[in-house]
């Protein structure tokens, strides 16, 4: 490292619930004055109904305050319309899907299995495995995805 430069310090190498090595992005509190279209009242208004439905609004007050946040024209008309009601967390982001594994050829498997056969049951014998290995290698050949297993992925 080049004299005079600051060393930087290392700080907490931990994961975030989130899952990355970096903090979760959070917006910004919009600006009060600024004008808000249909998709904000829209999710204010589901907020509105959650709130309902978890009881901590009355059936009068859930009515003065949709009528409150469908009459909004700006963000601190909105915020106005959910005063006093619990923020809702961010949901946590669903688990990443298991790696997915190698294909498994099937032809090799059976490849085996012939030859295993063959070892145990005829081995001064010619390699009679050559024929049945030979016609579905044909069919690998014109047709290989047929023959080769994903594995337990997403579908």
């Amino acid at each position: 490292m080049a004299a005079g430069r600051p060393v930087p310090s290392v700080g907490c190498m931990c994961r975030y619930p989130t899952g990355s090595w970096s903090p979760p992005l959070q917006a910004p509190p919009p600006d009060p004055g600024l004008r808000i279209g249909d998709a904000e009242r829209e999710r204010a208004s589901t907020e509105l109904r959650s709130q309902f439905t978890a009881g901590r609004l009355g059936v009068d007050e859930f009515s003065d305050r949709l009528d409150e946040v469908w009459a909004a024209t700006t963000a601190g008309d909105l915020q106005r319309a959910l005063r006093d009601l619990p923020v809702p967390r961010p949901t946590a982001p669903p688990p990443p899907f298991p790696a997915r594994r190698r294909p498994r050829h099937r032809f090799l498997e059976l490849a085996l299995l012939l030859t295993f056969v063959w070892l145990l049951f005829t081995p001064g014998r010619p390699f009679w495995p050559i024929w049945p290995l030979a016609v579905i290698g044909l069919l690998w050949l014109i047709r290989p995805w047929r023959f080769t297993h994903q594995g337990a992925g997403p579908r």
